[in-house]
């Protein structure tokens, strides 16, 4: 049996801005071009869509027919490209 924790930064304090990829190492002026609150509930969004996915194919990978995995990719990438286009748009000062 799988066991998955499905854990997400709810206190709000912006620790996890830290954590995006490219954010963390980004100049202190590409850091101001962009709201980390904002920055921060997009792609955690993102990730929780993925990260459901996931649980509910580890949980049913017994009942999923084999073509869910084709699903599963193609709405990982939709995702993927929402969230690019949110952090690029909405997310810019």
């Amino acid at each position: 049996m799988k066991y998955y924790i499905i854990a997400g930064e709810a206190s709000g304090d912006l620790h996890g801005a830290n954590l995006i990829a490219g954010y963390n190492t980004a100049s202190k002026e590409e850091k101001d071009k962009y709201n980390a609150k904002k920055l921060s509930r997009v792609v955690g969004s993102g990730m929780t869509v993925i990260t459901g996915l996931v649980f509910v194919m580890g949980i049913f990978e017994n009942v999923l027919p084999a073509s869910f995995a084709t699903i599963f990719l193609i709405i990982v990438i939709i995702d993927i490209v929402i969230m690019l286009v949110i952090a690029n748009t909405v997310c810019k000062k």
